[in-house]
């Protein structure tokens, strides 16, 4: 696998994110998993090795620039940059999007 293509995901604990990553690694890629969830995403990585994948997790808050740039330089310590990056963190609210206050974004 040296010339597997490496992928990133934010919320890669659980539900869309989750399926990405298993998605990704069944194709042999690297995946870097991030979410705010220790016990899930550790768990989530582990279950991922067993089943003979790349991939290594990093608790990660996107809202914290200090976290984003940590998991940026784990990245690139493990192997020296990313192929994709999935944004994919985020807690789902309702209404419209010409509605939702700039609070739901932040």
């Amino acid at each position: 696998m040296a010339d597997a293509k490496r992928v990133a995901i934010t919320g890669a604990a659980s539900g869309l994110g989750r399926s990405l990553a298993l998605h990704f690694a069944r194709e042999g890629w690297k995946v870097a998993l991030a979410d705010v969830h220790r016990e899930r995403g550790e768990a989530f990585q582990e279950e991922l090795k067993i089943q003979g994948h790349e991939a290594f997790f990093t608790l990660c808050d996107v809202r914290k620039m200090e976290d984003v740039e940590a998991w940026r330089d784990a990245i690139v310590t493990r192997w020296g940059g990313l192929d994709v990056l999935v944004n994919n963190a985020g807690v789902a609210a309702h209404g419209t999007i010409d509605k939702a206050p700039l609070e739901d974004w932040e």
